[in-house]
């Protein structure tokens, strides 16, 4: 993710020292939000911000904004990437957590790209008709990127003029008929709140279920491609269209939920 503007005119990214946690590599980039565990667990010690992604917790609640440091590796104290220069270098967890650099502006938008890398199978198509198991329903009006290697259907991108639980119907059909070889992401229609983060907390994920308390919103989406520059995705400018080159969906999303503004 990176800071793309403020809901407040004239606003510019506050970046503080904070208090991270992560037992895993934290990135450049990564959405990150208050620490759920005791005080005295020596993890995230109830003070510092970790990955917001959550599978068991509440995802983004209490949220802070983007880390903007180098990755880190919290499982050797002391130990940074280089270009990382923190403030406070701990010997070991008991001596309390690290620091790194992150946006903190309440009001934030963050621009967040829907992760390829976690596109899903799609059942079949038929004309206009996709059917996919894992689809949400009540996303009429967001966006279908096809993304596997199937000739004909890869590079498709449809808006999604109807949907139901497992399927929906598209602006268009295919050039070629779709498999359940083929792969896509979807958009999530402007004020939507069903969001899911990536493992990473970097992206937005396609995976249906999402995680509990998740309290992130869309604003707008955007497309860009090799034919395309980066621009607000819009019905009347890009449904039906086909062979689309290393496209990209993105999405302006702001925090519900922000840890300095309940």
């Amino acid at each position: 993710m990176r800071y793309h503007y403020s809901l407040i005119a004239e606003d510019e990214p506050i970046i503080r020292d904070v208090p991270i946690f992560d037992s895993a590599l934290l990135a450049n980039g990564e959405l990150l939000m208050k620490g759920t565990t005791d005080p005295d667990s020596n993890g995230d010690q109830g003070i510092a911000f970790i990955t917001a992604f959550g599978t068991t917790t509440a995802e983004a609640v209490n949220a802070l904004g983007i880390l903007v440091d180098s990755r880190y590796n919290p499982n050797v104290q002391g130990v940074y990437a280089t270009g990382h220069i923190p403030d406070h270098v701990p010997a070991t967890a008991t001596d309390g957590p690290l620091y790194g650099k992150a946006i903190i502006n309440p009001l934030a938008i963050y621009l967040a790209e829907y992760d390829q890398s976690d596109a899903i199978a799609i059942t079949s198509t038929s004309t206009t008709t996709l059917t996919v198991g894992s689809l949400e329903d009540d996303i009429d009006g967001s966006f279908v990127y096809f993304v596997g290697t199937h000739t004909g259907v890869t590079g498709s991108l449809r808006h999604i003029n109807t949907a139901a639980s497992g399927s929906c119907v598209m602006d268009s059909a295919l050039v070629t008929t779709g498999a359940s070889t083929d792969t896509i992401i979807r958009t999530l229609r402007p004020l939507s709140a069903t969001t899911k983060l990536n493992d990473e907390a970097t992206g937005l994920t396609t995976t249906a279920a999402i995680n509990t308390g998740v309290s992130l919103r869309i604003v707008d989406n955007y497309v860009q491609a090799d034919n395309i520059p980066f621009t607000p995705l819009r019905k009347a400018t890009h449904k039906g269209k086909n062979s689309l080159q290393k496209a990209k969906l993105f999405a302006d999303i702001c925090m519900l939920s922000h840890v300095f503004n309940a």
